[in-house]
């Protein structure tokens, strides 16, 4: 064993990254430089890289970056034959309040690291879940829904058992949780759920893509590797005995357990069935499954597992073995066949239903309360005083010549419930859409009209939140769902006629429509719409306009500030307003708003400090203050929004503001040492032949300043070869596309063209990568695209 580079000195670090290396070239470098350009910044975080015996190149990527940076810890080892023991021996020289794994397959969101730690730190986490997005691998959404505090037994948190999340390193160490090294395969199921179990707080980042999980054919993932019964099955033995052992919580036991038994009936029984040759081990295999079901198994799960999946654990545990490989091997057909019989609906396609040879009781093959509502709300407006809401439900198989819908309100806080009925329409194009030839949707539309000051004829709605749901009775089945809202809903008065208030109609995080009786919880939202934004040489320039919605009231003052993500700590920006209507049609008193900040001089004179800063616009009318976000208009392209200005930092040492669009359409700012992003910075549009052996790389890059720096452009090939040569930019060419589809985006950013002393079939290979390297004040910084 030995080791490259050595603890940092200096601070403690918010983040130890902790990846186990086999066989990683060359996507390893790509996920290295995910993790070395997050935004919290490289004095916050260290880097520990375990090498577990790699013979493709991937030692020496390693070595060359723990000489780049001081960050980095390098630890080389012989073969362990799985990550359980590099990854531990990584925790054990971690140094972190927080502790952070990843895969050399995989990278992360420019992001996710100080979104992470913001939450621990701000919610005191154990525990944070960060989003994961497959990439050619399933990862499990539900697992993910944005939570400052989640249940552990309640929510879907349970449904993710990767190890890419951000565990407090001192709850590590106290209840000395450690992957098992005599596990290659589901080792991470066993540390999780250990972590889980001692966490006290558990958080979701779910708003932000944090990890992109991949599959790669290329030998060294180990989801390729041959899994032997024994393989399978030892981690469901393991993982299903510690939470029996550790949980006596009903629900929390009941719903942890059925997690494991799904993927027990998917990923061990129906594998075996179907692809594993030797008797002996399909044997096996079921013998064991049949055990654990015996030992863990109860009925209350049944609702956690799907219908097919069901009924093939029924025939498990009551010895219906001769059905098993008829079940494993079933598809379902594309219209599922649906018995309805005294309210109840059956699987009457499925294997077996009512033989009187295997007579399975009808209840296994019972679906009525797996049937989902399916849902569509094409109007929701207020119109001389009414709230008019319409759409289209219905229960999938079950045709609607026999309908009965209401809709229902329900008091959030005890306040009981309301119900209207509505009108049904007709929806031909439903059966032609969902149909399939067989089912008739034909009278799934409805509209209602509900005056709040009189429903049911008990008066007013009390105050508070009532949630809207959808009531479907087709044929004696009856569903329930929450009411969609559309994605925008129709400005309105806050005012109704009659008695009420104040009533607002809101489409709620989940996308479900609730009313506000009282205006107690949500306001009438700020709406803001940027027109224009463009770089005038240093200063960043807004145009837009602004109005709160239903609120009849012009405002009377506005201000655009940024908001530092991490604390809420607030700057001003110079604004200036004017009255004006604005809006749809220009049917809102509003007003119209230029903004303009120097990134350097708006703190007070001094540059931003490090973090990411959102920007906003909040509007005042009396006796209400509302924030609203400003938009990444279309205008905010490439050419403004992706290139970086060069600062000094509170040292001296150089540091970078970037201006970015964020996933969901805002406008925010980076400031800190973030720089590149794969692919935004840097361009490449052409790989030619130039003189004798020479190749040619012509691009753009977007950085402003660049003579406070010096850059260079290495090229590695797919074999490891690296050539390095400086650049210089050249003066921007105006219709001279850094790449064929982005000619509008990058025509302002400055040229360049590198000659490089090598074939130019060897860098047309595929693997070949481009990595800029800029390095200022002693400083490197670096970003890296696949170059084919």
């Amino acid at each position: 064993m030995s080791e490259v580079g050595s603890p940092a000195a200096g601070a403690v670090p918010d983040v130890s990254v902790v990846m186990a290396v086999y066989n990683a070239m060359p996507v390893l470098t790509e996920c290295l430089d995910s993790v070395l350009r997050q935004s919290i910044g490289l004095d916050r975080i260290e880097l520990l890289l375990v090498n577990d015996g790699s013979t493709d190149g991937s030692a020496a990527e390693l070595d060359r970056l723990a000489h780049l940076y001081p960050q980095v810890r390098v630890v080389h080892q012989a073969n362990s034959g799985g990550p359980s023991q590099p990854r531990n021996r990584g925790l054990d020289l971690a140094r972190g309040r927080y502790v952070f794994f990843a895969d050399p397959d995989d990278y992360l969101g420019p992001e996710a690291l100080e979104r992470l730690v913001a939450m621990a730190d701000s919610r005191s986490s154990d525990v944070v879940v960060a989003k994961v997005v497959g990439i050619g691998r399933a990862s499990a959404p539900q697992a993910y829904k944005h939570a400052e505090q989640v249940d552990l037994y309640t929510s879907e948190v349970y449904r993710s058992l990767l190890p890419m999340k951000l565990f407090r390193r001192s709850l590590v160490e106290q209840h000395r949780i450690r992957f098992p090294e005599d596990l290659w395969l589901g080792e991470d199921q066993i540390f999780v759920t250990e972590a889980f179990l001692a966490a006290e707080v558990i958080s979701v980042v779910g708003d932000y893509d944090c990890y992109f999980l991949r599959a790669l054919d290329n030998g060294g993932n180990l989801t390729a590797r041959r899994r032997a019964p024994d393989d399978r099955l030892l981690v469901f033995e393991r993982v299903m005995a510690l939470v029996a052992e550790r949980v006596s919580d009903a629900v929390g036991r009941r719903r942890m357990l059925a997690r494991h038994f799904r993927s027990l009936i998917a990923k061990a029984l129906i594998l075996s069935l179907t692809q594993d040759q030797d008797i002996a081990d399909r044997t096996e295999v079921t013998a064991r499954c049949r055990a654990l079901c015996h030992a863990y198994w109860d009925d209350s799960m049944a609702p956690e597992l799907s219908a097919l999946a069901r009924l093939q654990l029924y025939a498990l545990m009551t010895g219906h073995d001769h059905l098993l490989p008829e079940l494993a091997q079933y598809t379902a057909p594309g219209a599922p066949d649906l018995v309805i019989e005294s309210g109840r609906a059956y699987r009457s396609d499925f294997p077996r239903f009512r033989d009187p040879a295997s007579r399975i009781p009808d209840d296994v093959y019972d679906v009525t309360d797996r049937l989902k509502v399916k849902q569509s709300v094409s109007d929701v407006r207020w119109a001389d005083g009414l709230l008019h809401v319409a759409g289209a439900a219905f229960i999938p198989m079950i045709d609607t010549h026999d309908m009965a819908t209401r809709l229902v309100l329900r008091g959030r806080s005890g306040e009981g419930e309301r119900s209207v009925a509505v009108r049904h329409t007709a929806t031909p194009e439903l059966t032609e859409k969902h149909g399939g030839g067989r089912y008739d949707y034909g009278l799934a539309g409805w509209t209602a009209e509900l005056d709040l000051n009189h429903i049911e004829d008990d008066g007013p709605l009390p105050d508070g939140v009532w949630d809207a749901y959808i009531q479907v009775r087709a044929q004696g089945v009856m569903r329930e769902a929450r009411l969609a809202a559309p994605p925008v809903l129709a400005d309105g008065p806050r005012t109704p006629h009659g008695h009420l208030e104040t009533a607002v109609a809101y489409r709620t995080k989940g996308g479900r429509l609730s009313l506000d009786i009282g205006g107690l919880f949500h306001t009438a939202p700020a709406r803001v719409r940027v027109l224009e934004a463009v770089w005038a040489g240093g200063i960043l320039c807004f145009r837009g306009t602004g109005w709160i919605s239903g609120v009849q009231e012009r405002p009377f003052q506005a201000q655009v500030f940024l908001r530092r993500r991490t604390d809420g700590h607030e700057v001003a920006v110079e604004t200036q307003y004017v009255p004006q209507r604005v809006g749809p049609d220009e049917a809102v008193e509003g007003l119209a708003f230029t903004a303009a900040f120097d990134p350097l001089t708006v703190y007070a004179g001094d540059q931003l400090p490090g973090g990411v800063w959102d920007a906003f616009l909040r509007l005042a009318v009396p006796g209400l203050v509302q924030d609203g976000r400003l938009g990444a208009d279309d205008t905010l392209d490439r050419r403004h929004l992706g290139r970086t200005r060069m600062m000094a930092g509170p040292q001296g040492e150089p540091g970078f503001i970037t201006p970015v669009a964020t996933a969901n359409g805002h406008l925010a700012v980076h400031s800190g040492e973030s720089l590149f992003m794969p692919g935004k910075q840097l361009l490449i549009s052409q790989v030619s032949r130039g003189r004798g052996q020479e190749a040619l790389v012509r691009g753009r890059i977007g950085l402003h300043d660049l003579q406070y720096g010096q850059l260079a452009l290495v090229l590695t090939e797919s074999a490891g070869a690296a050539h390095r040569v400086p650049v210089t930019p050249e003066p921007a060419r105006p219709g001279d596309s850094a790449s064929p589809e982005q000619e509008a985006n990058t025509d302002q950013w400055p040229s360049f063209t590198a000659a490089f002393a090598v074939g130019i079939q060897q860098l047309r290979r595929a693997g070949t990568t481009a990595r800029f390297e800029l390095t200022v004040g002693g400083r490197s910084y670096e970003s890296t695209i696949r170059l084919t």
